[in-house]
């Protein structure tokens, strides 16, 4: 089995996770998140969420792309009560310090914090944590989209040829 195929990082737990179907559920009622208001989503690091499964030889600690991917997933939560019907969110950018590793069996919380909106995109001062101190500081910018006109766009892509 390829190494990639048997990563599994925090967008795939959610999707298998009750838990955040509940927050959906619960969240639906309230109106734009505001500036300067946090969400938060913990989540326990598994040896499919490690840097050793996203690349060879590397410790078996949390991974930088699980770690991207855990982020993306909560800053992409704390907004989804603002999505008309067929839209979602996509990352525009990231700029990411990856400071100290968590073993794996470990909690981690990311927490994200609105700090800007301008029309579609959303900016958000992240911080995420282990069980003992600070791993990581980010800013991330989001950007509400429709899903139909992103598909659409990428497909495009295949009909360009060189």
């Amino acid at each position: 089995m390829n190494q990639q195929t048997a990563c599994e990082y925090p967008q795939q737990l959610a999707r298998k996770s009750i838990s955040s179907k509940l927050f959906f559920e619960a969240r639906s009622w309230r109106s734009k998140m505001q500036i300067g208001e946090k969400y938060s989503r913990s989540i326990k690091v598994t040896d499919k969420m490690s840097a050793t499964c996203a690349v060879a030889g590397t410790p078996n600690v949390f991974g930088t792309p699980a770690l991207v991917s855990l982020i993306e997933l909560t800053a992409h939560e704390a907004i989804m009560s603002e999505f008309d019907d067929g839209q979602t969110s996509v990352g525009v950018s990231i700029e990411l310090k990856h400071f100290s590793p968590t073993p794996i069996g470990m909690t981690v919380r990311c927490d994200v914090v609105l700090k800007h909106r301008d029309g579609v995109f959303y900016d958000f001062d992240v911080n995420v944590f282990d069980e003992t101190e600070p791993i990581c500081t980010c800013r991330h910018r989001r950007a509400v989209v429709t899903q139909e006109k992103i598909t659409t766009k990428a497909q495009r892509k295949f009909s360009i040829t060189t």
